[in-house]
């Protein structure tokens, strides 16, 4: 009697590279298919038995990005597709979705970065047009932003202050507020123009208990903006928190809620 074969598995490697081929080939599928979330199931599953520098990771991180973008989960997308950039920085479609992301994850400067790239990648090839339509989109936004900030103030400051809200979003979400603090006044040492950065460090004092100076951060979010609704109602249930002791339950806000972006997001498969 003949023995089976074992499917050959490179070194590193959790599973033999046909098998990893197949569930490619069926996160595409369910990726055409509007199936996002098993996309999304098959993609970890992959990465999980891929080695860091295996080619198909690209692939994996290319579909796993896409369907987190059409979920909305435009963070989660931003950082996949980051890893995948790192490891293929010469793909256009990469730096074109990373680009979109970017966008509906508030950091336009980074999104005309991206989408740069991505042009001047892609050249005169066939989605070119797409492309540059997307880039004078992005510099529109960005443009916006740059204008609030006042002369001087660059492409670049703005890129890192915007990637700083995000990451001080993301220590609000797990619940370090003394990161989530350190990285809002950076985010206000920049360029104190927008009210959501103080009402979000408003927040992340209060979690730590330390109520006056969450007070003064909430009324200097409504002295940037008296409109801004979340600030004043925070405000006013300042004094029952102190009072009881019971930390509020809060929704983190984005600093460019306001800027309109189109809902219909056009990601390529590469």
């Amino acid at each position: 009697m003949r023995r089976k074969q074992k499917k050959h598995k490179p070194r590193g490697w959790l599973t033999a590279p046909t098998q990893v081929d197949g569930w490619l080939t069926d996160a595409g599928i369910q990726l055409a298919r509007g199936d996002f979330e098993r996309a999304i199931a098959t993609c970890r599953r992959i990465l999980s038995h891929l080695p860091a520098h295996a080619a198909q990771r690209v692939d994996a991180l290319r579909y796993l990005g896409n369907a987190l973008a059409m979920l909305r989960r435009f963070e989660e997308s931003y950082q996949v597709l980051s890893e995948a950039v790192s490891i293929a920085p010469n793909e256009s479609d990469l730096w074109y979705n990373r680009g979109l992301a970017a966008r509906f994850t508030s950091r336009t400067a980074q999104s005309v970065f991206d989408l740069e790239r991505a042009a001047t990648l892609e050249g005169s090839g066939e989605l070119e047009a797409k492309f540059r339509e997307e880039l004078a989109l992005a510099r529109r936004l960005a443009g916006s932003e740059l204008a609030l900030r006042g002369l001087g103030f660059t492409m670049a400051q703005l890129a890192e202050q915007q990637d700083l809200y995000q990451r001080a979003l993301s220590d609000m979400a797990q619940g370090t507020w003394g990161e989530a603090e350190r990285k809002l006044r950076q985010v206000i040492a920049l360029a104190d123009v927008l009210p959501q950065p103080w009402g979000n460090l408003g927040l992340a004092l209060m979690m730590q208990r330390r109520f006056d100076e969450a007070e003064a951060a909430l009324r200097r979010a409504l002295e940037v903006d008296p409109h801004y609704g979340i600030a004043r109602s925070n405000l006013a249930d300042l004094g029952r928190i102190r009072e009881t002791g019971q930390l509020p339950q809060m929704a983190l806000t984005s600093p460019f809620d306001n800027v309109r972006v189109s809902q219909t997001i056009h990601f390529t498969q590469g």
